[in-house]
Formats: structure tokens, sequence, C-alpha cells
């Protein structure tokens, strides 16, 4: 007579055990992998961010270092706003400057009021369209003794390039990273996020700071960039603008950006120029006459304007608004262009 043989297997008991103690260990897993991934984000984040803003650092540098005369302005600017600007930076230090190896052998110096539009919008500059983020340089040519005002029309039609490479704003992996500038330096504080959001969110402390403002002049001038991450990441926008400040959703980084100006902090005051001629008028005959002027071409602080009121010039060192809403424009000349 054969013996039956009993199957040995798992009951459902075992079982339902089994994938309890897995579930467990799978949420444990998971939870052990956040916060590696947000650091591993972080991480690529910070990674970029140098990389970018070193590029960036090294582009205004080079625009800034050798200019002799510095205005800046945080706001946003029309065509019209810019052409007064550049006509009162130019009545401020080259309305009368010629050029010549002679006093009776002058012309008119002609140059060029240089724009770094540092944008924190899109906008459209000389027609063509830019990302916020990007940096454009548009080239204001004037004459110096015409009498005459940079027009809308000279601002408008001036040769405009960008500066960052179209890679920071193509549609790739790069691409899915967004650029916001301010005037001064901080640092990234953790905020609350948007209601409803769940990850997490930083602001800049000055930003947050009830007065919203950050003394600067030619000898502490500093700009911060914040570089958010990804954005397919689920959750809330890259920023949002509450309570009176951008809060950036992690992961994000922060770089500070110092602008020496170098020539101008180097020679003050002191610096003499290349041989020019200043015109003025000859009350004994009433023509005009040429007496050679070395110091016509003033050196001076870097000068913060009041965007509510764009022909009174501030005190420097002031205070300037921290906004990264607003744009920021560099109104800039170098000596070495002037020509007749």
């Amino acid at each position: 007579m054969k013996k039956s043989r009993r199957l040995s297997g798992f009951t459902l008991i075992e079982m339902i055990i089994v994938m309890a103690l897995f579930t467990v260990l799978m949420l444990a897993a998971f939870m052990l992998y956040q916060p590696v991934a947000r650091l591993f984000k972080r991480t690529s984040v910070n990674e970029r961010t140098y990389s970018y803003t070193n590029n960036i650092d090294n582009i205004i540098q080079g625009q800034l270092d050798d200019a002799d005369n510095v205005w800046i302005y945080s706001g946003n600017l029309s065509n019209n706003d810019l052409s007064d600007i550049c006509t009162l930076f130019k009545t401020n230090y080259y309305n009368n400057m010629v050029i010549g190896t002679r006093r009776d052998a002058q012309e008119p110096a002609e140059g060029t009021i240089h724009i770094m539009h540092v944008l924190n919008n899109d906008a459209t500059i000389g027609g063509t369209a830019y990302p916020s983020g990007q940096i454009v340089v548009s080239d204001v040519p004037f004459e110096c003794a015409d009498g005459e005002n940079v027009s809308e029309t000279d601002v408008r039609d001036a040769a405009a390039t960008s500066i960052l490479p179209d890679a920071y704003f193509a549609a790739n992996d790069s691409g899915r990273y967004t650029f916001n500038y301010c005037l001064g330096t901080g640092t990234l504080q953790n905020v609350a996020g948007p209601v409803g959001a769940s990850d997490t969110y930083r602001a800049l402390d000055i930003d947050m700071d009830a007065s919203g403002t950050v003394p600067l002049g030619s000898q502490n001038l500093s700009m911060t960039v914040v570089v958010t991450g990804d954005s397919v990441t689920p959750g809330g926008a890259s920023f949002v603008d509450d309570s009176g400040y951008r809060a950036f959703r992690e992961p994000c980084s922060m770089s500070s950006i110092g602008i020496p100006l170098s020539r101008i902090n180097s020679v003050e005051r002191g610096h003499t120029p290349r041989g020019v001629y200043y015109r003025g008028a000859d009350t004994a005959e009433g023509n005009p006459f040429y007496a050679n002027d070395r110091g016509n071409i003033t050196i001076t602080e870097s000068v913060m304007y009041n965007r509510t009121d764009l022909t009174t010039r501030n005190t420097d060192p002031t205070d300037v608004s921290v906004d990264f809403g607003s744009d920021i424009y560099f109104i800039y000349t170098y000596e070495e262009e002037f020509h007749t």
C-alpha cells in the first residue's frame, strides 16, 4: 500500500507576513533614497551653477573692468528711458570732447555707449526676442560735440548681441535651468513654499529683508545669480513671487559675482586720458576755441540712479533695490574707442 505524501508550501498568513515585511523594507529604502536623490540633484545643480556663473562672471568682468564710467540701473526701462539715460551720460562726460593733433585742427570725437542688459524677464531688443536669463549688449554710437540728444531710434536700432551661449537656453538638459539675477550678495534661506506644494523652497536673505535694499558703490559692486534645477521635478513652479520676495524651488543654487571695476577703482579721479581737447566759447571774439584739457574725461564713482527719477543722481554709495522681477542695466564707455 502506497503512502501519501503531503506537499509543503506557504500558508496564506505566511505570505501576507512576508509581503508586509517586503513592503516595509521597500518603504525604508525609498525613504533613504529621497535624501540621496535630493543631494545628488543639488550637487548636479551646484556643478552646473559653478560652470554657468563662472562664465557669467568672466563675461561681466570682461565688459566692465576697462570701462571709464559706469552707471547702473535696476528696473524695466523702455527705449525712451534708455535714450534719456544715454543723453545724460553723454552730457555728463563727453558733451564737448574733440580730438586732434593741434588746437586749430580739431574734430568732434565719436564714441560708443554700451548698454549691458541683464534679463530677468523675456524681452525683445532690436527686433530680436531674448529669453529671461540672457545678457544682451547693445552698442549706441554717438558724437560728443554735436549738441544732439541720443534718440529713442538710436537705442532701438543699436546693434545688439547676446553674450551667453544659446545652449544655456536650448531644449535639452541645460534648458531645464532658469537664471535669476539681482544686485547685491546674500545667502539662501529655507522658506515656506506655495500652498499645496510638496517641494522645498529657498529665498535670498537680502530679498526677504524688510527694507529690500542693499548699499552699493564702485568699490563693493556685486550681483547674485540663482540657478534653479530641473523643471520636470513634480511639484511647484521653478520659482514663485510671494510675500515681497522670490522663492526658488529646490534644487537651486546661488553664486555671487564680484564686479571690481578695476579701471575706475585703480585710477580714481587722478586718471589722465590721452590727448583730447575741450571745445569752448571765445568770449572775446565770439568764436569757439580749443584748449588742451586732459582732465575732460572725469573718472567718478559708479553711480546708481533712482528708477522713479532718472534725472536725479543719487549719492554714491547708495541703496539699490533687490528685485528679481526687475532687469539690470549697465551703461558704460571705453576711452580707447573714441575716434574722429
